[in-house]
């Protein structure tokens, strides 16, 4: 099997797991502790759930409020090996304009450096396309460097750096066009 990017699924449960146990983390999520990882391997089935859920409230950082936008959860992996993960987002609320984006992307720790990210961030655009989306917006953490780089490797064209609404330093703000 060749490496492709598919929706989340519990057929890669025992590998996800594994990756989360070695730090993988999408974006500028934290680390997860050993004791919230056991949590996930017990009920995978319920965290799956969670993580693909289209509907109901998200409660931001700032405390407000607001709708979910549709999305896909995606995951890049090759046979039973989970690499990376992507959420790909087919509309922006003000939150996400300012901040999140269009997509974000992850790729587990083993797997960096190895050019998973612009793979993973490719597959997602053309995907996005696909569903109707003309124009991404992509941000990242102005010191993530290799990020920036897979961003600029797509396409990206920086459009700004803004002070980041949560505290966490100045954020990148990139365009593609599809």
């Amino acid at each position: 099997m060749s490496t492709s990017l598919v929706l989340a699924s519990k057929d890669y449960r025992d590998d996800y797991v594994r990756a989360l146990r070695e730090g993988f983390r999408r974006g500028d999520q934290s680390r997860m502790k050993p004791g919230a990882i056991d949590k996930i391997d017990a009920d995978f089935d319920r965290f799956l759930a969670e993580l693909t859920k289209q509907t109901g409230d998200i409660l931001l950082p700032n405390g407000k409020l607001v709708l979910r936008v549709p999305q896909d959860m995606c995951w890049l992996v090759d046979d039973r090996t989970f690499i990376g993960e992507t959420s790909i987002r087919y509309r922006l609320n003000d939150w996400l304009f300012q901040i999140g984006g269009h997509i974000g992307y992850g790729i587990r720790p083993l797997y960096q450096r190895q050019g998973y990210g612009k793979l993973i961030l490719k597959l997602a655009l053309a995907r996005l396309k696909a569903g109707g989306v003309d124009r991404a917006l992509i941000t990242c953490y102005d010191h993530n460097i290799a990020s920036a780089k897979v961003i600029e490797a797509n396409g990206g064209s920086l459009d700004n750096i803004i002070d980041d609404p949560r505290g966490g330093g100045k954020s990148r703000r990139y365009w593609i066009e599809l």
